[in-house]
């Protein structure tokens, strides 16, 4: 059985009197990649906020075993005054003694991990299209050597090729640092293609946590919909096409 990196337990986070999340239980394990998945307004960048520290919870407690994790913000959150390679430096340069020369130059290196050219590095985020701008952030993120990666909607916005492409580029990434990802995503072709396992936050609270397979099967209306409307099937169809496609070629 693998460690558990980050438990929830027993989580209620509020704002004044709306309750967002009562008694969540959620438990990641070291090197799997976990989608979480909710209605719009259930708390799921909210949990992840609590998950980190920028939040704080009512009640309940947070372990999360590791001192460098690294997040990707929905939309990216570049700062749009400065150039992109000094958007992945600033966390170096704001939290380490690294000589800045040595700073630009990991910044390079982490910018040619997620598959963008050195000259992008001199450019600004206006300057960038979508996916440019969901990999640097990624890029961002990875500078500080993590070994968590939490993601808000990391292909939100982007068309379906820029969106496969990065579920690639994460896979790959995954598997080669050696990282746990937790990833809040609508994106139903992501949670086929790379995610281990789902957990679906509603009612408060993680109504269903498992391999997508078994949560696609759990008695809940809402989990029904989701999996098994029009583009839940349309999903499960092309990720089996994908999948028999692979054994031929083998």
């Amino acid at each position: 059985m693998k460690e558990p990196l980050l438990k929830l337990t027993n989580i209620t986070t509020q704002f004044g009197s709306h309750v967002v999340h009562h008694q969540l239980n959620l438990t990641v394990y070291t090197g799997e990649i976990l989608g979480l998945v909710g209605g719009s307004g259930s708390g799921k960048s909210v949990l992840l906020r609590t998950a980190i520290g920028l939040n704080k919870a009512a009640s309940g407690t947070v372990e999360l075993n590791t001192e460098q994790f690294g997040v990707l913000f929905q939309h990216g959150a570049l700062f749009s005054s400065l150039t992109v390679a000094e958007n992945v430096a600033l966390p170096l340069l704001e939290h380490t003694n690294v000589p800045r020369r040595q700073v630009y130059e990991l910044a390079q290196l982490k910018l040619a991990l997620v598959g963008l050219d050195p000259s992008v590095g001199h450019r600004y985020p206006a300057e960038l299209s979508g996916g440019m701008i969901k990999r640097a952030a990624l890029a961002r993120a990875l500078i500080r050597e993590p070994t968590m990666l939490f993601l808000d909607e990391p292909t939100a916005g982007l068309d379906p090729i820029s969106a496969a492409s990065f579920d690639e580029l994460l896979l790959t990434l995954s598997r080669a640092l050696d990282l746990t990802v937790i990833l809040i995503t609508h994106d139903l072709d992501t949670l086929y293609t790379i995610c281990d396992r789902v957990a679906v936050l509603a009612q408060k609270k993680i109504l269903a946590v498992d391999s997508l397979p078994a949560v696609a099967q759990t008695d809940d209306p809402w989990i029904q919909a989701y999996f098994h409307g029009p583009r839940g099937r349309s999903a499960q169809t092309q990720q089996t096409v994908i999948q028999q496609h692979s054994e031929v070629e083998k």
